[in-house]
C-alpha cells in the first residue's frame, strides 16, 4: 500500500488541483488506519466539484465507523443539503439523529422514523448496499414494534388480573 500512496502523492504535487488524486489519497490513509490525515486529504478532494460528494460521502463513513458521529453531523449536513436525493447522506442522516438519542429510540419515535422514511425515498433502487440497509432498518423497526406490542399485551394482562 505504500507504493500507491507514494504514487499518489506524487499525483497530487503535480496536478493538486484534481480531486480524484485527494480523494484516492484519503482512502488509502483511511484504509491505514490514519483517519486525521484521510480527512484532511477527502476536505482537500471536496474543493473539487467533480468528487465533491464522494468525498464527502467517504469522510462522513469514515467518521461514524469511527464512533465520532457528531463530528460527521457536519458532513451529514451538508451532504442532505447539498445532495438532497442522494440516499446515503440521508442514511447517515438518520444515524446522526439516533446518535444524538443516545442510540436508542421506538418506533413511535417521530423523528427517526422521519429521517428513516427519507433515506427509504431517496435510496438508489439501482445500489444493492442501499437497498440491504433499507432492508435491515425495516427489519429492525418490525422487531422493535413486535417486542413493544408483546410489552405492552403482558401490561394489560397483568392490569386484567388485578
Amino acid at each position: 500500500v505504500d507504493w500507491a500512496r507514494l504514487s499518489i502523492e506524487r499525483a497530487v504535487e503535480l496536478e493538486p488541483e484534481k480531486g480524484l488524486g485527494q480523494w484516492m489519497l484519503g482512502g488509502i490513509h483511511a484504509t491505514q488506519g490514519r483517519g486525521d490525515e484521510a480527512e484532511t486529504a477527502y476536505l482537500e478532494a471536496m474543493r473539487d466539484p467533480e468528487h465533491r460528494r464522494a468525498a464527502l460521502t467517504n469522510i462522513t463513513s469514515l467518521l461514524i465507523m469511527e464512533n465520532q458521529v457528531p463530528r460527521a453531523a457536519r458532513y451529514v449536513e451538508t451532504l442532505t443539503t447539498e445532495y438532497p436525493d442522494y440516499g446515503w447522506g440521508w442514511f447517515y442522516n438518520t444515524l446522526v439523529v439516533i446518535d444524538r438519542k443516545g442510540g436508542v429510540f421506538s418506533p413511535d419515535d417521530k423523528e427517526v422514523m422521519a429521517a428513516f422514511d427519507k433515506f427509504e425515498q431517496t435510496a438508489d433502487p439501482d445500489d444493492p448496499e442501499q437497498l440491504r440497509q433499507v432492508q435491515a432498518l425495516r427489519e429492525s423497526h418490525r422487531r422493535m414494534r413486535e417486542m413493544m406490542d408483546e410489552a405492552d399485551a403482558r401490561v394489560n394482562e397483568r392490569a386484567g388480573d388485578q
